[in-house]
């Protein structure tokens, strides 16, 4: 029953940490500080339990191990659930698929901003969407069937332009 225990706790406060260093990532370091204050307080009771009496019980550290890596796993799946932060998607389209998925895009509420390249044989738009890393499938789901070169990258906090972040 101890050795349940451990584990389930090492995985909560795991999972916290993760949550802790995305937040911090993000720019929120209140929430993230707040976060880390629970986690070591988790921390140190999983700890004491696991040192107490380790000698004569080592199945402890097996279940402290399991706990953590449980724990690594399950923080960042929360975290791509909770989906933090917000996403900047560049998309690069031959030129006569750029105003049908603008538009959709636009539809859906976000802002998209269209630049003219050139390709290795061919004009090409870049398109540059910003928009929380929760929608990123949205926008995903109108690519698919395009001939699309789309890159995802997370960013830190936006601020300016359409629908931005007020801070």
């Amino acid at each position: 029953m101890i050795y349940l225990l451990i584990i389930l706790v090492k995985t909560f406060e795991v999972s916290l940490s993760t949550l802790r260093i995305k937040l911090v990532t993000k720019g929120q370091r209140v929430y993230g500080a707040l976060v880390g204050f629970f986690e070591i307080i988790i921390w140190v009771l999983v700890i004491s339990t696991v040192l107490t009496d380790i000698q004569s019980d080592p199945w402890k550290i097996l279940a402290y191990a399991i706990g953590y890596s449980l724990g690594n796993f399950m923080g960042v799946t929360v975290e791509e659930w909770i989906g933090l932060g917000s996403t900047k998607i560049e998309v690069i389209l031959p030129q006569n698929q750029t105003e049908k998925i603008v538009k959709e895009i636009r539809s859906m509420g976000f802002g998209v901003t269209v630049v003219e390249g050139e390709g290795k044989d061919e004009k090409r738009n870049i398109l540059l969407v910003i928009l929380p890393r929760k929608s990123v499938d949205k926008v995903r789901r109108i690519l698919e069937n395009t001939q699309a070169f789309v890159t995802i990258t997370d960013i830190k906090p936006v601020y300016g332009g359409y629908g931005a972040i007020k801070k």
